[in-house]
């Protein structure tokens, strides 16, 4: 769990400067980490240090994730939506762009 809560450590004294600096408030921000390609042990650490916004973009790998995390966590999607065309963008202008919103998972238990 070192090298997680230094990482967060990390990332929070930069979110922290950058709120100062700006003239924002740092409990205004969310940090969302991002679980694509980590085990399940990796995000209960983050969990276990405080983080409960967490992203992912493969909607397959997040069903996984859900069902052993669960509601335990607030879930974001993140990345591109839609089918990727050439260049890998979204052909579907509507769905082209990055986006960092929540979302209601499908798998998600009411």
């Amino acid at each position: 769990m070192a090298i997680i809560s230094e990482n967060i450590k990390r990332v929070q004294e930069r979110i922290y400067k950058s709120t100062k600096k700006v003239g924002r408030k740092f409990e205004d921000v969310t940090l969302v980490c991002v679980t694509k390609t980590r085990s399940i042990e990796e995000i209960e650490q983050v969990l276990e240090y405080g983080i409960f916004d967490l992203g992912e973009n493969y909607v397959q790998e997040a069903q996984q994730k859900f069902i052993e995390i669960g509601n335990t966590a607030r879930w974001h999607m993140i990345g591109f939506w839609g089918e990727p065309g050439p260049g890998g963008q979204s052909q579907n202008p509507a769905l082209s762009g990055p986006t960092a919103l929540a979302y209601d998972w499908p798998f998600a238990a009411k």
